[in-house]
């Protein structure tokens, strides 16, 4: 497979997957620019079948508009999340969020402490909380 169609099929990815299908997640013209529309019908089931295990497809719509974790740092000392924003969390709740894989639904909450005056909460389990300020 030509270098150009893979660089811009990873353009609509990253990594780790839950199921995909491009012919259905990208527009005809997205198809027509990569290339995905002139591959063999078996390519495609290739291609579909690898992205599938290997990576995500990150659509930037309304519908995935809500917080999540981009990047975990550290064993939970920095997180980046979804909307570019860098936080440090309060030592005492790193072991919460060291265990947090992307791309895991996140809600930032008023009321940490004075030096982490923000809480990070696990939106499927909200039993999961840390305390964290946000850095640059």
């Amino acid at each position: 497979m030509n270098k150009k169609l893979l660089i811009s099929l990873f353009s609509f990815c990253s990594i780790s997957c839950m199921a995909m299908d491009l012919g259905s997640d990208m527009t005809p013209e997205e198809q027509q620019k990569t290339g995905y529309n002139s591959l063999t019908k078996e390519q495609k089931k290739e291609l579909n079948l690898w992205l599938t295990k290997n990576a995500t497809l990150v659509k930037k719509n309304a519908e995935q508009a809500a917080l999540s974790l981009n990047i975990n740092i550290d064993e939970g000392r920095k997180l980046i999340l979804s909307d570019g924003t860098k936080w440090e969390v309060a030592p005492e709740d790193r072991s919460i969020s060291s265990v947090w894989l992307t791309p895991i639904p996140l809600k930032i909450l008023p009321g940490g402490s004075q030096e982490y005056p923000n809480v990070i909460m696990n939106s499927d389990s909200e039993k999961e909380k840390v305390k964290a300020k946000q850095i640059h």
